[in-house]
């Protein structure tokens, strides 16, 4: 893991720097990547189990093996969430209207460059019916939910 620049852009909530090209999880004092306070494989559990749970209960349903990797999920999240609040009202409902393979070929084709083909997190969140928008503002208030529940 690298250390973060100086003067590097910082993601709202801390945890992450952008590198030029994706964000990349902070490392706390105590050399752990991303939230302070998760330790190990166990903790990594207990926020993947939290996150699920708070996903289910803010209306998006995955399956729980697409929220294995806390970090990973609440990278793609930040990244797809800076991305949409970006567009104008026109394209978001575009955006909006696709759903699916749709909606994954185009957050993950390379002229458009949101996100990696083939995440997990991301097909699960295009399958549940969800639009873009709102299955943004569900999945971070699940993250919330999750991160201050496991803590």
């Amino acid at each position: 893991m690298t250390t973060v620049p100086e003067g590097a852009q910082r993601s709202e909530d801390g945890h992450y720097w952008w590198d030029g090209s994706q964000w990349q999880p902070v490392q706390d004092t105590q050399g752990q990547a991303g939230h302070a306070g998760q330790a190990g494989p166990a903790g990594g559990q207990d926020h993947a189990a939290a996150l699920h749970q708070a996903l289910g209960q803010n209306g998006v349903n995955v399956d729980a093996s697409a929220v294995n990797d806390h970090e990973a999920v609440h990278r793609v999240v930040y990244q797809l969430h800076q991305w949409y609040s970006a567009l104008d009202q026109g394209s978001r409902a575009i955006v909006d209207s696709l759903c699916g393979e749709g909606l994954t070929h185009l957050l993950a084709d390379p002229e458009v460059g949101v996100v990696q083909e083939g995440h997990e997190f991301l097909n699960s969140l295009a399958s549940t019916g969800h639009t873009l928008g709102s299955a943004l503002e569900a999945s971070g208030a699940a993250l919330t939910q999750a991160h201050g529940g496991a803590q």
